[in-house]
């Protein structure tokens, strides 16, 4: 598991308190105050909507591209 960037959450409009997360699974986003959580992306996934993620959660694509390649072993993007 690995955390790359932060973003507001929209449930509870805590600022800079939802992480977005990369594990074998694909990528989570969680918020630390309220705890909602949602899946934000899977392997088959239209990869275009990581350029999205990347620019809410303040990651680079190429960054968070690494992170799905060495987390989600065996899929590609």
């Amino acid at each position: 598991m690995r955390v790359l960037g932060w973003s507001d959450c929209a449930e509870c409009g805590c600022e800079r308190c939802k992480r977005l997360i990369v594990n074998p699974r694909g990528v989570f986003s969680q918020c630390l105050r309220c705890g909602f959580g949602e899946w934000e992306w899977g392997p088959g996934d239209n990869p275009e909507y990581l350029k999205y993620l990347a620019e809410k959660y303040g990651v680079e694509v190429k960054v968070l591209l690494e992170a799905i390649d060495s987390e989600c072993a065996g899929y590609y993007v």
